[in-house]
Parts: C-alpha cells; sequence; structure tokens
C-alpha cells in the first residue's frame, strides 16, 4: 500500500519553481532598474543645480547690463557765471554813523 502511494505520489507532476537562471536575471534585472532610477536622480539633479547656476548667472548680468549708467548726464552741468554790471552810483560818500563826542572821558 505504501508502495503504490509513493507510485501514485511520483507520476503527479509537482509545479516547477524557478531555475536558478531565472532567479539571476530577476536579481540582475532588479539591480538594473535601481542602478537606472539612481543614475537617472543624479543626472537630474546635475543638470538642474547647472540650470539654475545658469539661470543666476544670466540674472545677474541682465542686472547688470541693465544698470542705470546715464544718472551723471541727467545731473545738469554747472551754470556759466553771468556777467553783472554794477550800476552807477550817484550818491556822495558819507559815513554810516555820526560820531559823537564823548563827555565823559573829558576829552
Amino acid at each position: 500500500m505504501v508502495l503504490a502511494l509513493l507510485l501514485a505520489q511520483a507520476c503527479v507532476e509537482q509545479p516547477k519553481g524557478k531555475t536558478k537562471e531565472e532567479v539571476i536575471q530577476e536579481k540582475v534585472t532588479e539591480r538594473l532598474s535601481r542602478w537606472e532610477r539612481s543614475w537617472r536622480r543624479s543626472c537630474t539633479d546635475k543638470a538642474l543645480e547647472r540650470a539654475g547656476e545658469i539661470v543666476d548667472s544670466t540674472i545677474l548680468a541682465r542686472a547688470r547690463a541693465n544698470r542705470d549708467t546715464s544718472v551723471r548726464s541727467l545731473i545738469p552741468p554747472r551754470p556759466e557765471k553771468p556777467v553783472v554790471e554794477m550800476p552807477l552810483d550817484t550818491v556822495p560818500v558819507e559815513p554810516f554813523l555820526k560820531e559823537e563826542k564823548d563827555t565823559v572821558s573829558g576829552g
């Protein structure tokens, strides 16, 4: 009876598992996909960093180029000294304050 049971068990096909090559191939594929994700992330980060540097330098260059250097030209030049003609003075020159004699000093 045991022998018949063993023979019946041997005739039934057992589900096949993965072969060694299939397991290796899955592991290789998994590692490759991880490496590719890491590589893409790294490349994207580098590209974004470089793009940021380019944008920053472009903004600075535009700011320097657009700096208003015409401020000096807005300041008017110093005016010329006017020619002043002195009027003719017809009033005779005389002292502004009249001198009074000092009565206290006795002189």
